[in-house]
């Protein structure tokens, strides 16, 4: 397995579009989002006291925008760790293949989209933490 790079993860701004009629952003394939999207997921409804992802995935990148209300992201690449507080749906965090991601503390009205260049497979995934730590050294 690949290490992570020291460019593991990246805060982008999203272009957005502001008129008397409120705001729109948009990201498109191979300019904002630095891949082909194909596949798309969001999560919602998830209790402030739950966390979702702890998880890393092998070659899968992704790009995660907070469409609605607010949660936190902790990434680790083995070798650093983040907090991250996605909040502005104006921005955007490219996540590279083999960062270890949780998303927690979602407020009630928090919605996570992601953005991602593959399709789902259960053998891209590390679910083990002591396995992804190893697979860092």
């Amino acid at each position: 397995m690949a290490k992570s790079s020291p460019r593991s993860w990246k805060l982008m701004s999203i272009p957005t579009a502001r008129d008397s009629r409120g705001s729109a952003s948009f990201l498109q394939s191979g300019k904002e989002v630095p891949f082909k999207i194909k596949r798309a997921y969001y999560l919602y409804g998830v209790p402030k006291s739950k966390a979702r992802g702890a998880h890393a995935h092998k070659s899968e990148k992704q790009v995660i925008v907070a469409i609605s209300g607010s949660f936190e992201v902790l990434l680790d690449n083995g070798v650093q760790k983040k907090r991250i507080t996605m909040n502005d749906p104006k921005k955007a965090l490219y996540i590279a293949p083999m960062v270890w991601r949780e998303f927690r503390r979602f407020s009630k009205d928090g919605i996570l989209l992601a953005l991602v260049d593959d399709v789902k497979r259960d053998s891209e995934y590390i679910r083990d933490y002591a396995k992804f730590k190893r697979a860092t050294r």
